[in-house]
């Protein structure tokens, strides 16, 4: 993700990937349409914390998806590592 930590914890944004066009916000994503509209940066900045949130969420799903599957398939009674 173009997410950055700083030393709090917090996340900071890099600043190009929030941009207002006719007073509405959107957010640039590296996979698929820019997500939009926002009321204000705000608004745009905690969909963008949601959005990464599922994504993980998706990610992890998928991962544990694909290792049923090769357990399936290969007859494995334990976890396997991706």
């Amino acid at each position: 993700m173009e997410d950055r930590l700083e030393s709090e914890g917090q996340i900071k944004f890099r600043t190009d990937r929030f941009y207002s066009t006719n007073s509405e916000w959107y957010f640039c994503v590296r996979r698929g349409p820019d997500q939009g509209p926002f009321v204000d940066r705000s608004s745009a900045e905690n969909a963008l914390i949601q959005f990464i949130q599922e994504q993980k969420e998706m990610e992890s799903r998928l991962r544990a998806e694909r290792e049923l599957l090769y357990n399936r398939k290969f007859g494995v009674a334990a976890t396997t590592a991706w």
